[in-house]
């Protein structure tokens, strides 16, 4: 069995590919896929410009974007993890749903492209699903990973 940060780090990073290949499956097969790869890219011109410098090409700000969104949401999922299986068990999921409403709600206030995630109703549920599928995912390798009796005692201290 792993440690609790070694399984929260693994678990945030199963999140975040999962999310990530997901997003990758959808973008090929559906035009109502939500774009966070092209928040991603847009995001990364403007802190070139911002820096004074030429962004790159597009297929090299595309794996760019794609490097830094594994990274962030290792991380970003990985601190729900970090508080122990009882938290794990319901902030992973959570913190999954937050990360998709705010997909959907931030780029606007960004400056960036809100159409790439809440083109139709149909976009934004995918984005929505999309972060909260990773949020579980995060959880369910987080929970596989980490002792058996600690978290099933965990969840028997749970209130009903």
């Amino acid at each position: 069995m792993a440690n609790r940060i070694s399984a929260a780090l693994i678990g945030g990073a199963a999140g975040a590919v999962t999310l990530t290949a997901l997003h990758q499956i959808l973008r090929r097969v559906t035009p109502n896929a939500p774009r966070a790869d092209n928040l991603a890219k847009q995001g990364l011109r403007r802190a070139f410009r911002a820096a004074g410098s030429t962004p790159p090409s597009d297929d090299k700000l595309h794996w760019a974007a794609l490097a830094g969104d594994l990274a962030a949401n290792t991380v970003y999922y990985s601190t729900s993890l970090a508080f122990g299986p009882r938290v794990a068990t319901f902030l992973g999921p959570l913190m999954g749903a937050g990360a998709g409403v705010g997909s959907i709600t931030l780029p606007a206030h960004m400056g960036l492209n809100p159409g790439e995630t809440g083109r139709k109703a149909t976009t934004k549920a995918l984005a929505f699903g999309l972060y909260l599928a990773g949020g579980i995912a995060a959880t369910a390798t987080y929970r596989a990973l980490v002792d058996d009796k600690d978290a099933n005692r965990a969840l028997a201290e749970i209130p009903a």
